[in-house]
């Protein structure tokens, strides 16, 4: 059996795991947990830095564009977590979760400028109205 298996997927999506993966490093805490992330962000970083435009600065720019708006999901998301059902939602639960979607938008955005600077040939569709 492989140790893991690998999935044609959009460089986009590729650079939004690796930020991910990133923030993931940065914010856990538990060994074991921050041991597999870290595992599962070398085996990536290294798929990426393999790719041509690995090194362009128009991809850190909108790679680090990226990054924060993952952390802002990333906080979003805690906020809401914070948040018991017991509670009816108010000002703030519901502000939070607008800025959460209109931050996927953006993501899904940063995604595909990555896809067009690397020519990819898989582009991750979106469809909500």
């Amino acid at each position: 059996m492989s140790e893991f298996v690998l999935v044609p997927v959009s460089i986009g999506e590729l650079f939004d795991k690796i930020s991910i993966l990133e923030i993931k490093s940065e914010r856990i805490t538990d060994p074991e947990k921050l041991s597999n992330v870290r595992f599962e962000l070398l085996k990536l970083r290294d798929l990426a830095e393999g790719l041509p435009q690995y090194r362009d600065e128009k991809l850190g720019q909108i790679y680090r564009r990226l990054k924060s708006v993952n952390e802002a999901i990333w906080d979003a998301e805690n906020l809401v977590r914070q948040y018991n059902s017991d509670n009816p939602p108010d000002k703030t639960f519901i502000a939070t979760a607008q800025e959460t979607y209109k931050n996927n938008d953006h993501r899904a955005a940063l995604k595909r400028e990555i896809n067009i600077l690397f020519g990819s040939i898989i582009f991750e569709e979106k469809s909500h109205a």
